[in-house]
C-alpha cells in the first residue's frame, strides 16, 4: 500500500510541477514566453519580458507548486524520502512540463522552495550567495549556479554535521546537477562572454 500511495503522490507531484505559471502569466498579457528570450518559463525569463510583477507572480507560483508536492508527500506518507522524491518529481515537471510538450524552466525556483522546507538556513544561505553574485556580476545564471553550489555544500554539512535526514542530501545530489544541466547553454555563453546581464532588454516582436 505504501508504494501505491508513493506512486500516486509522485504522479501528482509531477503534474503540480508541470503547471507552467510563467507561461500562464505571459499568456494573460498576450505573450508566449517560450518564444522569446531564453524560451524558458521560469521567473528570470518572464521577468525580462514582463517586468518585476511577472517575475514575482511566476516565482510565487513555481515555489508554491513544489512546496505543495512536498507537503502532500509528508501528509500522505509521513516519510522524508517520499517528500524528497516528491520534490524532485515537481522539479522534473517544472523543467519538462507535460502541458508544454516537454518545455519548461531551469528548476531553480522549485528546488529552492523544496530546500526551504527541508533546511531553511541552508536555503537562505544559498539565496544570499545568489543575490550577492547577481549584484556583483549582474548575471542571473551565474548567481543561480553559485547559489546552487553553495546550497549543495550547505546540505552536505547539515546532514553530516547537523544530523539532518539523509533524504535531504539525496534530493540535493540530484536537484543540483539538474540545475547545472538546465543551465548548460548559459554556461557556454558565460564562458564565451556573451551571456545577457541583468537589466538588458529582450525584444518582443509584434
Amino acid at each position: 500500500m505504501f508504494y501505491i500511495k508513493l506512486l500516486a503522490v509522485l504522479i501528482i507531484a509531477y503534474l503540480l510541477g508541470s503547471i507552467p505559471f510563467g507561461y500562464v502569466v505571459g499568456r494573460l498579457q498576450g505573450i508566449d514566453v517560450t518564444r522569446y528570450g531564453s524560451g524558458k518559463t521560469g521567473g528570470t525569463n518572464v521577468g525580462r519580458l514582463l517586468g518585476w510583477r511577472g517575475f514575482l507572480l511566476t516565482a510565487i507560483g513555481d515555489m508554491g507548486k513544489a512546496m505543495a508536492a512536498v507537503l502532500l508527500a509528508r501528509l500522505v506518507l509521513q516519510n522524508e524520502w517520499a517528500a524528497a522524491a516528491a520534490g524532485l518529481a515537481a522539479v522534473v515537471g517544472h523543467d519538462w512540463s507535460l502541458y508544454l510538450d516537454g518545455r519548461g524552466g531551469r528548476g531553480v525556483g522549485p528546488s529552492f522552495a523544496v530546500l526551504l522546507l527541508f533546511s531553511p538556513l541552508v536555503a537562505l544561505a544559498g539565496g544570499v550567495v545568489f543575490v550577492l553574485v547577481i549584484l556583483w556580476k549582474r548575471y542571473v545564471s551565474l548567481g543561480s549556479l553559485t547559489g546552487t553550489a553553495a546550497g549543495l555544500v550547505g546540505v552536505v554539512l547539515a546532514v553530516v554535521v547537523g544530523g539532518q535526514p539523509v533524504a535531504y542530501l539525496g534530493f540535493a545530489l540530484i536537484a543540483a546537477p539538474l540545475i547545472f544541466f538546465q543551465h548548460r547553454d548559459n554556461i557556454q555563453r558565460l564562458l564565451a562572454g556573451t551571456e545577457r546581464r541583468l537589466g538588458e532588454p529582450v525584444t518582443i516582436k509584434t
